[in-house]
């Protein structure tokens, strides 16, 4: 019943600290209401949005996260209602008190409890679903703005890439390619067909793609194919049972109902049998959902009116029913349509702007349109946070904020904070200069370009992270409390600092001061081994657990890696993931209090739904007593990498006191001795170098004597 309205009350003994409830940019750490405002969920387009607490945005995932008695107990709630929804909070000696209010719709609420956080996300991710593994073009850079002109710009924008040997792995066409915004369309004076489908080809020969956009709003024109086919069948109604008009880019549009099923099968019959759009035989296009809250121009709150009518199972519900989820419905039927279209053995990538619950298992998000400045820079980071441990990890921000002039310093510290989100994407407005990074001064370029390289650097671990994320729950990006709650991680460096998967520990450049003077407070738990990510060398113990002056430079961040993690990355300079497939490895080892340290590598075929059938392998990698064991604890994916290099961070000195370090190589028919070696004594820093020209899936163990 749409006249009927649902609240629920509940309290949280011995609660600490609430987390979650995204999309929001304000802290992620839940704040009292009682004096304040509601936490507010309707999807709705904001443009340059500024730091609130309690609106949401584009975006609803109406979950909290609670720690209690100490951090000790962790407890989820899902309020699954997708009307509007007000959350009120209010902190007492007992704990938390929570109101939930929701407009219409009916009554679903999830709670999840467990005393660690491994279990608590392996449940969380059986009741919502599993984050895919992406395409691993996905997890590159990409390069976007609205909007490139013409077929003539894009080719230049590919070919500098190239010529400055700057890696990336798609490049994206926003509403100006269409035919005057018409989606499915191109405009042919810009994009001739065959020569667009030639470029698409090179750039699929190049290992790239392409992302087009496909928004949901369609022209009013009855001689645009799609309008005319889904007039009065397809669209969202009046309540007069009349098309609903408004305006968006298209000018006068109608929006597409993605809750019908006869929509979506039309959707997705567009996409699958448009071969004048998705060219026949070019595999390498992937799509991109923006103003799918859905943006509404010039009307109240720019979204369609509460009392417009959808069609559910035959049925017609009131727009105010169902509103958060329509962003959801879209993107879920613009990644079957892909699936399809590839015929299942290529992974879709889709990335959206609104979502829901479940939205992680069909698209990446990306926060929307940010504003340039270090604010926002600083806001995408909480964001992120109650993105990811809401369930989903596939997230980033346009690279430099979208809209607004900022400085340099902020595009180059963007950059080298973008190097450690799931979502790398350069994106910006017309209005604002031209920031492909030739452009720059040559200092600034090339901090940039190193900041790119070491993103492709990294592919293996961060692919590897998408893997545990699947495999497990775990949120890629992670809050420092998660590890540490003491007073300075559950305030001051709550939201400033993060982990990215279970390694690498975060601190961006956050103000044109701390860029300025090459110093930031950093905050590093005690109890753990940090190694500094650029430099390799061990932080000294009298830094830990307590706020502490860290220097940087016009290249480094603060990023540190936590001692009894394994880094993998591959140090190959090529064009595109796709062309570093083969490329050997670097394994980074670094030691815990103990001196041990453990870690894993994924392998699949990257880009096909395979690994769902099983077909994909696992390298364990162990270091205790200086022996690292090799297991393949899963082998059903052929591996023809190797290892090119093995650095080991943090050994005793009884390994240095030696006057000569040795190594041996067991394999599984030979033994190798005098492995080359390169000690750092002063470091505590150990290479083995040339292994390449040893089969990795031989390899068994290596003892240092």
């Amino acid at each position: 019943d749409s006249m009927t309205s649902i609240k629920m009350d509940m309290s949280i003994p011995e609660s600490i600290l609430l987390t979650g409830l995204p999309e929001r940019c304000g802290s992620s750490i839940l704040s009292d209401t009682s004096t304040t405002w509601f936490y507010h969920f309707y999807n709705i387009d904001i443009f340059k949005y500024d730091y609130n607490q309690f609106n949401s945005i584009y975006g609803s995932i109406p979950y909290i996260m609670s720690f209690s008695y100490g951090g000790t107990i962790f407890s989820g709630f899902y309020w699954n209602n997708p009307s509007e929804t007000f959350i009120s909070l209010k902190s007492t000696n007992e704990g938390k008190q929570l109101i939930f209010l929701s407009e219409s719709g009916i009554f679903d609420f999830s709670i999840f409890a467990s005393l660690n956080l491994e279990h608590y996300y392996k449940s969380m991710n059986e009741y919502v679903g599993q984050s895919p593994i992406p395409n691993i073009f996905s997890i590159g850079y990409h390069q976007s703005r609205f909007s490139y002109d013409d077929l003539n710009e894009v080719k230049i924008i590919d070919k500098k890439f190239d010529e400055y040997e700057i890696p990336y792995d798609s490049i994206w066409l926003d509403i100006d390619h269409t035919d005057n915004k018409k989606y499915f369309t191109y405009d042919i004076k810009k994009f001739p067909k065959e020569e667009t489908k030639n470029f698409f080809v090179d750039l699929n020969n190049k290992g790239r793609k392409i992302v087009v956009i496909l928004d949901p709003h369609i022209k009013v024109d009855n001689w645009y194919p799609v309008y005319y086919k889904s007039k009065n069948n397809y669209f969202i109604k009046k309540e007069d049972s009349i098309d609903f008009i408004g305006k968006c880019w298209s000018g006068d549009s109608s929006f597409l109902d993605f809750f019908n099923k006869e929509t979506i099968n039309f959707w997705k019959n567009l996409i699958i049998k448009k071969d004048n759009y998705f060219h026949t035989g070019v595999n390498n296009i992937h799509i991109w959902n923006d103003m799918n809250e859905p943006s509404v121009f010039k009307i109240s709150r720019n979204t369609l009116p509460k009392n417009t009518i959808v069609k559910y199972n035959s049925q017609n519900y009131e727009q105010r029913e169902i509103h958060n989820l329509y962003g959801y419905f879209m993107h879920k039927a613009s990644y079957e349509a892909l699936l399809e279209k590839y015929e299942n053995k290529i992974r879709p990538f889709i990335l959206t702007r609104s979502f829901y619950i479940g939205s992680h298992k069909y698209s990446a998000m990306w926060t929307g349109d940010t504003k340039s400045n270090f604010d926002s820079l600083k806001n995408t980071i909480s964001m992120m946070i109650t993105l990811s441990i809401s369930g989903y990890s596939f997230t980033g921000c346009d690279i430099g904020g979208f809209a607004e002039e900022g400085s340099i310093n902020l595009y180059k510290r963007w950059y080298q904070n973008g190097v450690f989100y799931p979502f790398f994407r350069g994106h910006s407005h017309e209005s604002v200069l031209r920031r492909e990074i030739w452009l720059f001064h040559e200092n600034d370029f090339i901090s940039i370009k190193k900041a790119i390289i070491i993103r492709y650097n990294l592919i293996p671990y961060i692919y590897t992270q998408f893997y545990l994320n699947y495999n497990t729950g775990m949120p890629i990006i992670k809050p420092l409390w998660f590890l540490d709650n003491s007073e300075l991680a559950l305030s001051e460096f709550a939201d400033i600092e993060y982990f990215f998967g279970n390694g690498i520990l975060v601190r961006p450049v956050l103000n044109e001061n701390e860029d300025k003077n090459n110093k930031i407070n950093i905050f590093l738990p005690e109890n753990y081994r940090w190694y500094d990510f650029y430099d390799y060398n061990e932080i000294e113990s009298n830094k830990k657990n307590k706020k502490v002056e860290y220097e940087i430079n016009n290249d480094k961040i603060g990023a540190f890696i936590k001692g009894g993690e394994i880094i993998t990355k591959k140090m190959r300079l090529r064009r595109s993931i796709q062309k570093m497939k083969k490329d050997p490895l670097t394994i980074i080892i670094t030691l815990n209090l103990e001196n041990k340290s453990e870690g894993i590598i994924y392998f699949d075929d990257e880009e096909s739904l395979e690994y769902q059938k099983g077909k994909y392998s696992i390298l364990k990698i162990y270091y205790e007593k200086y022996e690292i064991d090799f297991e393949w604890i899963k082998y059903d994916y052929p591996v023809d990498n190797n290892i090119e290099k093995i650095i080991i961070l943090g050994e005793k000195d009884e390994l240095f006191n030696k006057k000569e370090i040795k190594a041996e190589l067991i394999m599984i028919k030979k033994k190798i001795n005098n492995l080359e070696i390169i000690p750092d004594y002063k470091g505590k820093k150990i290479e083995i170098i040339r292994l390449n020209k040893y089969k990795m899936t031989d390899i068994q163990k290596i003892i240092f004597k």
